[in-house]
């Protein structure tokens, strides 16, 4: 995400002490954390609203597919619906 600061208001302080929290900000900007696997995944995409896509529904073309294989919180839930289901069934699976 890129961030852009906006200031308004009069300035109530002089251009040495007005600098100081410009540098704080600038500060903050360039120490912040990396980016997550989400954040990476939606990168370009926070601003849209879309509709929710029925992938065993509909016909999708391939590219579409890609970005479902790529999407890091559907696997994490996968896993810990996975783990809650071992733990629930004493760690068996049923066959079928």
């Amino acid at each position: 995400l890129e961030v852009q600061f906006v200031i308004t208001g009069s300035n109530r302080h002089s251009q040495k002490e007005f600098r100081s929290y410009l540098q704080y900000l600038e500060y903050l900007n360039q120490h912040r954390p990396p980016p997550n696997a989400y954040e990476t995944f939606a990168k370009g995409y926070e601003d849209y609203l879309q509709c929710p896509l029925q992938p065993l529904m509909d016909n999708l073309e391939s590219q579409t597919y890609e970005i479902f294989e790529k999407d890091p919180i559907k696997y994490a839930q996968y896993q810990q619906v996975g783990m809650r289901m071992e733990r629930g069934r004493g760690g068996r699976f049923p066959l079928r």
